[in-house]
């Protein structure tokens, strides 16, 4: 009867083409079906491993994995048991859970068959972000000439981003055997400090990157092009010089230019400015841009499902929880051309939804809804937003005349709208921390 049992297991396994077998019997791996090991091991706990002794018995060896550094190994709870017939799809990289802190990696109490509260921490959709949203670190406010002191609520430009300012953004320096890189304790990415200056072509850029993973750069062999959420990350937008919108302590002599990402646009790709004069936008790989490369613990994976939109109720109106970000968006909103001072008021005076606490977003949140790659022209997947611009409440603080919006046709940021103008047809959606 038992060995009609694992006969009637293995053809089912084989007829779904989206199993794949697992590596069993080893020290560290999962016991057979049968609860057997290759001798001289033991199955203990469904994990092969040496008995006799020793605080390491059902421990795996590093020097036992016998995987490179991005090759995908199976840790204890993405493993399949015998009560798991499903092997994880979403494993991590030994390298991805190293810049991570201890509590992010797996368990070994998690046997579950993975699923998208269960994914490892380290894994995201490849068209969204992969943190929570981050400063602006715009601290100022302004009307529409001049920056002043904020605006108490109630007054003419109250809820502008520098009425909610955060905690500013977390770079640490990190010193290693010839460069000094930059550690983004918030993001967890890893990022060149110094660039050479030199704009190249997207191949070009793209071969920099992979010419600095073979070099072992700043002891790190897995560098590459950031993706757009990645560099805009970098963004800083509190700058009021020529000098580039980023931290010039952690990031010097950085180019007033715009950089290329890895993210593709059609048969282009995204690019990011840091001039604070134009918008970041997609452009062909022949044209020229700067290149700073990044190193992350992100594994990017187009398969996980974008699943982030969650619809309540209150009284009579419904709202819209990014189960990402953790914030609560307007699900129906109007379509009035506001100036940008009247949308601020709008929104800080709005009563939706039995809740009065209501803002404009800043340009982070903002930009947020954005899922690259989700439609040629339409990148998002927030369930109402067409195809226009939106206002932020984000100032461009190199020209205070102007505010940044988003545009969720083609994934434009952009700093050049007037605030006294509205002829672009700019709407207005509001957004509120969740309680």
């Amino acid at each position: 009867m038992r060995h009609l049992f694992f006969l009637a297991a293995c053809v089912l396994v084989l007829s779904c083409d989206t199993l794949s077998l697992q590596e069993r019997g080893s020290a560290g791996q999962p016991c057979f079906t049968d609860g057997t090991c290759l001798a001289p091991l033991t199955c203990v706990e469904d994990v092969c491993a040496l008995t006799g002794g020793g605080d390491n018995d059902n421990a795996q060896p590093d020097d036992q994995t016998g995987q490179s550094d991005d090759t995908t190994i199976p840790d204890d709870d993405t493993t399949t048991t015998d009560n798991d017939t499903s092997p994880d799809e979403d494993a991590a990289t030994v390298d991805d859970y190293t810049s991570l802190d201890d509590d992010s990696a797996p368990t070994d109490n998690d046997t579950e068959d993975p699923d998208v509260d269960t994914l490892p921490e380290n894994a995201c959709n490849e068209g969204e972000i992969c943190w929570h949203i981050i400063d602006t670190a715009q601290t100022s406010c302004y009307n529409l000439t001049g920056s002043v002191s904020c605006p108490q609520e109630g007054s003419q430009f109250y809820g502008q981003d520098g009425n909610y300012s955060g905690g500013g953004r977390e770079f640490q320096n990190r010193t290693t055997s010839d460069p000094t890189l930059i550690d983004d304790n918030q993001t967890k990415l890893v990022w060149q400090k110094a660039t050479d200056g030199t704009a190249r072509s997207w191949s070009d850029a793209d071969a920099y990157c992979t010419g600095l993973a073979g070099s072992n750069y700043g002891d790190r062999t897995d560098w590459r092009l950031p993706t757009r959420q990645e560099l805009l990350s970098l963004l800083s937008f509190d700058a009021q010089s020529v000098e580039a919108l980023i931290d010039g302590f952690y990031f010097p002599s950085t180019p007033a230019d715009s950089f290329w990402t890895g993210t593709k646009h059609g048969y282009n790709y995204y690019y990011v400015d840091f001039s604070g004069d134009g918008m970041s936008y997609s452009d062909a790989p022949e044209t020229l841009h700067q290149v700073r490369c990044v190193s992350s613990p992100w594994e990017y994976l187009s398969e996980r499902p974008i699943t982030r939109w969650v619809e309540t109720t209150a009284g009579t109106d419904t709202v819209i929880e990014d189960t990402l970000t953790g914030l609560v968006w307007q699900m129906a909103f109007t379509y009035d051309e506001r100036l940008w001072a009247d949308a601020l008021s709008y929104c800080a005076a709005l009563n939706h939804a039995q809740k009065g606490d209501w803002r404009l977003p800043d340009i982070n949140e903002l930009e947020s809804l954005i899922t690259y790659g989700a439609e040629a022209e339409h990148v998002t997947t927030f369930p109402t937003i067409d195809e226009d611009y939106f206002w932020s409440s984000t100032t461009n603080a190199k020209d205070i005349a102007k505010a940044w919006v988003a545009e969720f046709k083609y994934g434009i940021i952009r700093p050049d709208m007037a605030k006294d103008v509205n002829s672009n047809g700019i709407r207005t959606i509001c957004v509120r921390n969740k309680d």
